[in-house]
């Protein structure tokens, strides 16, 4: 089997994926930018980096010719790599994966495979409650349209799927490979001896709503007993900083943290909070779970039915005004029920692992096309 990938650029989630099928078939993943410092700055995080886990080990990999006149990962037309319709037309393929849809390069990759009827399979993660009612009805015709020209879509979870049936796609074309992280990096930060942090982590902008954890934080009362921990950067730290100051909260900044350091950091929180009620996913849940901590997640997380069918009504907020009562529930009750959140963390982990998707990837690629 020889399976072709087009992304945007390395992402952290992916690598582990791409190294896992790596021996298992004849796979080449074809990056349409090098995700720069800049990149990931201009992506929100608020400073220029680098990953430091490695994303290019362990598979083949090729960087495109980027032409676009206005370079970049962040809009439609940022991403112009006309050369993917050689490599596709070029040589054999049992199928392509697209992660994607929002880039130029995408089609082009969807266009070229349909020329040379080269199976497409796509992947994404977007779901009804990402736009409005009328974003979502105006976009409906044209991405309906353009649906039926993949032939298998592989559906991260529930909300996803449900997206995908509301654009005409059949429900025989969907299958399920569960959001994933590198769970045994992030389970090296298990340990016993938790301490009482709520932690946030993820970019400091309004959309992602660290302050209306705050706010939560403080009107839960909790400061005497938990202390609440920000990881990660952005143009809201020093509204964040004021706020918790001039209320004399007990909050913690550790700025931003790459990959290497945050199992340690997940060692010690107790409950994991995502407070944006505006994520395709929110993988750091994922990333939490694998080390042990229990998630708080709102209802219009991509991931909150999953988090339901293992954690249970406690770990989702209906809105933000229901946050400080499910966080002080949450905290207060914590230590008897540690045991029990333990086990379906455990559960949560085995099932958004990179083995599973592995396994699902494979069953498709073996049996399906």
């Amino acid at each position: 089997m020889k399976l072709g990938v087009v992304v945007s650029h390395p992402i952290q989630y992916y690598s582990p994926l791409f190294k896992a099928l790596a021996p298992e078939i004849d796979l080449t993943v074809f990056y349409c930018d090098s995700g720069k410092p800049d990149v990931q700055a201009a992506a929100g995080f608020g400073v220029e980096f680098q990953w430091d886990t490695p994303l290019l080990e362990g598979y083949e990999f090729r960087f495109l010719n980027n032409v676009s006149r206005r370079p970049g990962i962040g809009h439609f037309f940022g991403l112009d790599t006309p050369e993917i319709r050689a490599i596709v037309g070029g040589q054999e393929w049992t199928a392509f994966m697209v992660i994607g849809w929002n880039r130029k390069s995408f089609w082009q990759a969807i266009t070229a495979c349909n020329h040379s009827r080269v199976p497409v399979l796509m992947r994404g993660d977007s779901h009804l409650g990402m736009r409005t009612r009328l974003a979502n009805s105006l976009k409906r015709l044209p991405l309906s349209v353009a649906m039926k020209r993949i032939d298998w879509h592989l559906v991260p979870g529930e909300r996803n799927a449900e997206y995908l049936q509301w654009l005409g796609v059949k429900p025989q074309r969907l299958w399920e490979v569960p959001h994933f992280v590198d769970t045994s990096h992030f389970a090296t930060g298990k340990c016993s001896n938790r301490r009482r942090e709520v932690l946030y982590v993820g970019k400091l902008i309004d959309v992602k709503r660290p302050f209306h954890l705050m706010q939560a934080f403080e009107t839960a009362s909790l400061s005497k007993e938990w202390t609440l921990v920000y990881v990660g950067d952005g143009p809201m730290m020093d509204q964040l900083k004021t706020y918790a100051a001039d209320r004399g909260l007990n909050v913690q900044f550790r700025g931003f943290v790459n990959q290497a350091r945050l199992p340690e950091l997940y060692a010690d929180a107790s409950i994991l909070v995502l407070p944006s009620e505006l994520e395709t996913w929110g993988l750091v849940v994922n990333e939490a779970c694998a080390a042990g901590v229990v998630p708080l997640v709102m209802e219009g997380a991509g991931c909150a039915p999953s988090v339901r069918r293992f954690f249970g009504n406690d770990s989702v907020c209906d809105n933000h005004d229901m946050l400080p009562d499910a966080l002080a529930q949450l905290a207060n009750g914590f230590e008897d029920g540690f045991e029990r959140r333990s086990r379906c963390a455990q559960m949560y982990t085995r099932y958004h692992s990179v083995d599973h998707a592995k396994e699902r990837m494979m069953e498709l690629l073996e049996n399906r096309l």
